[in-house]
């Protein structure tokens, strides 16, 4: 065997064994691919019940778009996946669309909901906030996904047989939620 041909069967198997070790790295690859979407991924959601506490009534707006066109909902909508936090969406959220601005300070969670049909457009992880705020009314304006904002009694919400998407559900959740919040109240003030 002479240099040249020594020289190239040696080249001929450096090729083959970068290509296994190329071979391996992609398969691994493809393994920890096939592992990241093997479970599908929810969206994330934020809605915020807001109530006025110079009147003492509560925040609905009408939806402009479907899904549920012209049913009343509580303010929210999707997380900016990447961009914020669950807080910063309920935030921007409630500007976009009733003018409103809150801060992290005015607001504290409720629930959260994740029934895979809550929404129809595609699973939606919800988290519910609730936030007290005086003189909201006189601030509050319809915008971007709100057709229209009305201000009612907690009498008046229980009467809606279907507000959109599972808000009835966090607004009985809220309902419950009260009278943690009423002693959480009293043991702070004490």
């Amino acid at each position: 065997m002479n240099d040249q041909d020594y020289n190239k069967e040696c080249v001929e198997a450096m090729i083959r064994q970068q290509n296994r070790e190329l071979r391996t790295e992609m398969e691994a690859e493809l393994k920890n691919l096939r592992e990241l979407t093997k479970y599908k991924r929810p969206s994330v959601t934020a809605s915020i019940i807001i109530k006025d506490l110079s009147t003492g009534k509560y925040l609905l707006i009408k939806r402009r778009d479907d899904p549920f066109k012209d049913h009343y909902c509580f303010p929210g909508g999707f997380l900016k996946v990447g961009e914020e936090t669950i807080n910063q969406t309920a935030i921007r959220e409630c500007q976009e669309e009733t003018c409103i601005k809150l801060e992290e300070k005015d607001f504290f969670p409720i629930d959260v909901r994740s029934k895979p049909d809550r929404d129809p457009r595609e699973h939606v992880i919800d988290h519910g906030f609730y936030a007290e705020i005086y003189h909201a009314s006189e601030k509050a304006m319809a915008n971007d996904d709100a057709a229209e904002i009305i201000w009612v009694t907690e009498e008046y919400i229980n009467t809606i047989e279907l507000l959109a998407f599972d808000h009835n559900e966090f607004w009985s959740n809220f309902k419950n939620s009260r009278r943690y919040i009423s002693d959480a109240t009293l043991n702070i003030n004490q």
